[in-house]
Formats: C-alpha cells, structure tokens, sequence
C-alpha cells in the first residue's frame, strides 16, 4: 500500500481463506471474503467472518456499498 500511496481506508482486502482474513485484520483493512475459493461460505461464517459473498456481482455491489 506505501508503494502505490494508498492509505488503509482506501483499500480492501479480498479473500478466500481464514488467513486472508487475519492478514486483513493486522493490516486494519476491510476485508470481503467470496465462498467460491479456497474455503467454503459454512467453514468462513464459522471463523467469524461477516462479510460473505457468493458471486462476481455480489462482490460488485458489497464494494459499491462498502462505506454506506
């Protein structure tokens, strides 16, 4: 992010796995996790991790709609 200038709050962190969302936590990012990778939407949901989504559009809209 200080390579590119970008400040936390400018950028997201999208993921696939419970460690994404930890190196999302420790680096103060917001984070959306999408339950077509590495993990499945039920593993995901049960690490706590609140902000799932399910497809490319969902993905779309959840970053349109990130600070409303």
């Amino acid at each position: 992010l200080n390579d590119l200038k970008v400040v936390n709050r400018q950028a997201i962190y999208i993921g696939d796995s419970e460690v994404d969302f930890r190196t999302a936590q420790n680096a103060n990012l917001e984070f959306i996790a999408v339950s077509w990778g590495f993990r499945t939407k039920e593993f995901l949901e049960n690490k706590g991790i609140k902000k799932i989504v399910d497809n490319p559009d969902e993905l779309l809209n959840s970053i349109k709609n990130i600070n409303k």
